[in-house]
């Protein structure tokens, strides 16, 4: 987290990061009140709830309304993305 209330600028109505995710690693299920926008920095997988998973390619930008249940993961390349929740 770069900003947010554990990041560098502490603020609370606005969280700005980073996740690098390893080759062939699924990031777990999970949910959070604010809504959520990934800008992704090379190719990977989302998924929210039980959806099928979703192929989302350099450059590519995927979003997650609030508190629904979502996941990514990596192919055999790491994952990068840069990730942005609003209250």
């Amino acid at each position: 987290m770069l900003v947010g209330p554990e990041g560098l600028e502490l603020r609370e109505d606005v969280w700005l990061g980073v996740s690098l995710v390893g080759p062939n690693v699924r990031y777990p299920d999970h949910r959070h009140l604010p809504e959520e926008t990934y800008l992704v920095m090379s190719p990977g997988d989302f998924r929210q709830g039980r959806n099928e998973w979703v192929h989302v390619a350099n450059g590519e930008t995927f979003y997650n309304p609030k508190s629904i249940v979502h996941a990514m993961r990596s192919s055999d390349r790491p994952l990068l993305v840069f990730w942005a929740l609003k209250e």
